[in-house]
This record gives structure tokens, C-alpha cells and sequence, in this order.
């Protein structure tokens, strides 16, 4: 049994290194989906590919429909955290604000922070 040191650098690892990651999975996962369609593709299919076994794969991801969405929610996490660090003046300042037709030409001149962190302008 192999003994290597963790990423977090807290304890040792014991065991083998993995034989994927969810990044390679969801790669292998969405080209197979691209040959033959999500419903012809089979979990079997992804684990056979990655050369992994079918409980393997169940140790990345619940089931079949969430592969396509990888780390989505740790992406959206980090994309929060990320806007609400923004300078409150910046948070209006996107092309994605709502605009009025009245505020057309006029720029906005107050903003505040509501309890999701995003604004209303």
C-alpha cells in the first residue's frame, strides 16, 4: 500500500492514487454523449472509457445527469464570491443591469446592497 502526502498537506494519504478525476470523467462523459447521445450512453459506458469500475464512478458523481454539470456548483459559488467582492459602484456598472427606458442616457446614481449581495440600482 502506497502512503503519499494529501493536497491539503494535513495527513498522509493511504492507499492508491485515484485513477481519475471528475474533470476527465465529465470530458470522456460528454464525448461519448456527443457520438451516441446521452440515452444510448450508459454509465458503463463513461466507466469502461475512463477505465474505471461502475461504484468508481459513483464515488465522483450521483448519477449519469449530473456529469454533464462537472463542479458546476462550486463554480457558482466561487463566481458569488467573486461579485459580491466587487466595489459596490462596479456592481451597477455591468451591461447586465436592468435598465428603463426612462433611465435611458441618465446614469444611475444610487445602489444598494440587498441580503443575496446583489443589487438594486
Amino acid at each position: 500500500m502506497e502512503v503519499e502526502e494529501s493536497s491539503s498537506g494535513d495527513a498522509p494519504r493511504i492507499g492508491r492514487q485515484p485513477a481519475t478525476s471528475n474533470a476527465q470523467l465529465s470530458h470522456l462523459g460528454l464525448q461519448l454523449f456527443i457520438e451516441r447521445g446521452f440515452d444510448a450512453t450508459t454509465i458503463d459506458d463513461i466507466a469502461s472509457a475512463a477505465g474505471i469500475g461502475r461504484r468508481t464512478f459513483f464515488r465522483y458523481f450521483s448519477s449519469k445527469n449530473d456529469l454533464p454539470w462537472g463542479d458546476f456548483d462550486t463554480m457558482i459559488a466561487s463566481m458569488r464570491a467573486y461579485l459580491f467582492a466587487l466595489p459596490r459602484t462596479s456592481r451597477c456598472a455591468t451591461p447586465f443591469a436592468p435598465r428603463s427606458s426612462s433611465s435611458i442616457g441618465s446614469p444611475k446614481t444610487s445602489s444598494s446592497i440587498t441580503a443575496s449581495g446583489w443589487t438594486s440600482c
